[in-house]
Formats: C-alpha cells, structure tokens, sequence
C-alpha cells in the first residue's frame, strides 16, 4: 500500500471527488493530528507493504501517468500539502529498518513538490487469538511473533513457504507439526494484518 496524501486549508476537497479522474481509490478524510483542514488520501498502490519493490514500481507508475492531474491539485483544487506515504509496520525486535527509493521517484517527487514519507506502525496483535484462535501471540514466545498454537512454527514461516511457491501438503511436510487448518488461520492472520497496516 502507498497513499498520496493532499490537504490545505483552502483545499476543495469535494470539488476534486466531483471532478478528477484522481478521484477513483481517494476518500475524504478528516484533518490530520495539528491540522485544521480536510484531505484526501489517493491509494497509489495496493500492494502488499511486505512486497517493497511493487510499491515503489506503482508509485512510480502513478506519478508519470497522473502527472497533468497532480500539476493540478495545487492551482485549481487549492492543495497546499502533497506527501507520497509509505505505511511499514515496525518489524518486532526491530530497531531500525532500510528502505531504498529509486532515483528516478525521487526527481518525480521534487519535480512536483511532493514529501516523501514513510510510516512506521506497530504490529497490532490485539485480540488476535479470539479471530484466530489457532494462531498465539505472547511475549514470552518466540520473542511475542505469532505462533501457531501449540506449536512453535512461526506464521510468517508459513505464508512465506506458500509465497515461494510450496502447496499446503509441502508446509505440512516441512512443519509436521500443524495441520492444514493452521495454514488457513496462517493465512488469514497475514491478510488480516496486511489490511490494518
């Protein structure tokens, strides 16, 4: 997921929804924390936060094939504020994290006056063993990663060997210890996460 972010004080926030073509994956949202004026947040891509370079590639993509319409959002929509924002969810145990942007977006993002930003979120892990109970969480467990119960084979293990390629019947091989329901609590926990990132 990326979002291109637009506010401003005197910024048309319905006129834009009403008018660009921009307006196609953008809401209207409230004033961020500090400021006084309504926004709207354009999706510019879907991707999975984990899938880096897909996010960077539609972004990309974005900027040169809205370029006309960005060009507008300041003069004719009133937009004071552009930033191009990157949600990442803090990896746990994490101290610090790279992550390297393209030359190439980079001149796009000053060509336009457009911030760059990325976002740094906690994993939310609350009240996820009562939508998953074969999926626990806990500190004291594999450093509080999410486990499935009983066991303790890492979620991430999982998705990641579906991701690669692998069937449900080769993970199972690979960690005899779950069963095929845990590789759709997996699975279901991931995307879950995916969203609320």
């Amino acid at each position: 997921m990326a979002v291109l972010r637009v506010y401003g004080p005197g910024f048309l926030g319905e006129r834009f929804l009403a008018e660009s073509p921009l307006q196609h994956g953008a809401t209207l949202v409230e004033p961020e924390p500090g400021a006084t004026w309504q926004g709207v947040h354009i999706s510019v891509s879907l991707a999975p936060w984990q899938d880096w370079p897909a996010r960077i590639e539609d972004a990309e993509a974005f900027i040169s094939a809205a370029d006309a319409e960005i060009r507008k959002l300041r003069p004719r929509y009133g937009a004071e504020t552009l930033i191009l924002d990157f949600p990442v969810t803090r990896s746990l145990g994490t101290q610090t994290q790279g992550h390297a942007f393209p030359s190439v977006l980079l001149a796009a993002l000053v060509e336009h006056a457009i911030d760059l930003r990325i976002s740094y979120h906690a994993p939310d892990f609350a009240g996820a063993s009562e939508r998953h109970p074969r999926v626990f969480v806990h500190p004291e467990v594999c450093n509080g990663k999410p486990v499935i119960r009983g066991t303790h084979v890492l979620v991430k293990n999982i998705v990641t060997s579906l991701a690669d390629g692998q069937t449900p019947s080769q993970v199972i091989e690979d960690f005899p210890d779950i069963a095929s329901e845990d590789i759709l609590a997996a699975v279901e926990f991931i995307r879950e996460q995916a969203e609320r990132s």
